[in-house]
């Protein structure tokens, strides 16, 4: 939560030549918000009459709802922070930096927050009653919003930068906006764009079983009440928050997020770029001294 919070400290510029979230990124949240991605679904014959769609559909007016809260702080998204995208060192567990910066853009920054809760604070469910039933290769193993997890992260990221209150009041809503963008997104992927990977073609349902989790009325009272726990964050009297600037819903973002409306930075792409290079030279690096340590053993 630190490290992200770190990130959200950082304040664009209009000469930046940062993306915002209309122009796509954070998971194309604006293409659900605007039906966009309905749109592909219904149009794909693989999947215009799948169960999935129905669920998707009678998810978007919530996912709506969340987007167009007002007085939420717009910034630096990384779009992506699930946990394969945080290098960590293996020893000590710290941080270190983040890679793929392919979702990048200026949005709200809780959808950020948010959405490290999605990648980063499930656990298995091993109380659940599902956990102690047979089930097939392709359904997901039951799991819950692990409340632990989910204070280490909200507590470190309010140590850098407090979440206002419009931010806590928004987040129940962000966390399941953020569930269905990445269930969709994994949904079309592998039943349009890329139908040959048959055995991710029901990676969909671990984040629609999470979402259904979320859903529930005691996991958003408890969540609410972990919120509640936060030091206060708004701005005020001076106070630093990091970001643009308080937005009015994402119909008018911040001042100043209009001119910023342009492709993505060249400094983005090159830090994306730069993400994938470090993470194939650390791959390479630890296949190394595997062959080397195997050499030895023999």
């Amino acid at each position: 939560g630190e490290h992200l919070a770190r990130l959200h400290a950082v304040r664009p510029r209009p000469g930046d030549g940062l993306r915002t979230l209309r122009d796509g990124g954070a998971c194309l949240l604006h293409a659900h918000y605007t039906g966009d991605r309905l749109a592909v679904l219904r149009g794909s014959r693989y999947t215009a009459r799948h169960p999935f769609v129905a669920f998707y559909e009678a998810r978007l007016p919530a996912l709506r709802a969340a987007v167009d809260t007002e007085h939420l702080r717009w910034g630096l998204l990384h779009g992506d922070p699930f946990l394969d995208n945080f290098l960590i060192n293996e020893t000590s567990g710290e941080v270190r930096g983040l890679i793929d910066f392919e979702d990048a853009c200026v949005g709200p920054l809780v959808f950020d927050v948010a959405c490290c809760a999605v990648g980063t604070c499930f656990a298995p469910d091993e109380g659940s009653d599902a956990s102690a039933r047979p089930r097939r290769s392709s359904q997901p193993a039951p799991e819950k919003l692990d409340p632990s997890r989910l204070a280490a992260l909200l507590l470190g990221y309010s140590a850098v930068r407090p979440l206002s209150r419009h931010e806590r009041a928004a987040f129940n809503g962000y966390l399941a906006a953020a569930l269905l963008c990445n269930c969709a997104w994994r949904f079309a992927h592998f039943h349009i764009e890329a139908r040959e990977s048959e055995i991710a073609r029901d990676s969909y349902l671990e984040l629609q079983r999470r979402l259904e989790h979320c859903e529930r009325p005691e996991v958003r009272a408890a969540v609410d009440a972990l919120l509640a726990t936060l030091p206060a964050g708004d701005c005020g009297a001076g106070a630093d928050c990091g970001g643009l600037g308080p937005s009015v819903g994402l119909a008018q973002g911040p001042a100043g997020a209009e001119r910023m409306r342009v492709p993505l930075s060249t400094l983005t792409v090159a830090t994306t770029a730069f993400g994938f290079f470090l993470g194939s030279l650390l791959r390479s690096r630890a296949a190394s001294r595997a062959a080397s340590a195997g050499t030895q053993r023999r």
